[in-house]
């Protein structure tokens, strides 16, 4: 990851973005990854930061 400018901080959701992009990974790859826990769209909103706090469920998906 790069490092960013003082005041330029990364959000969670463009964190999650750009980590989903680096493992060439779509939306539609994760929402099977997770089996249908988190679909597509849930991420899509998370990535786009219209979520702002997932559950703890939520993540610990993620992190799998």
């Amino acid at each position: 990851m790069q490092k960013r400018a003082k005041g330029d901080e990364m959000s969670f959701g463009q964190f999650l973005r750009t980590l989903r992009e680096s493992k060439k990974l779509s939306l539609r790859d994760v929402e099977e990854a997770t089996e249908k826990e988190i679909s597509n769209a849930y991420l899509s909103q998370l990535e786009n930061d219209k979520i702002k706090q997932p559950s703890p469920s939520i993540l610990l998906s993620l992190s799998d």
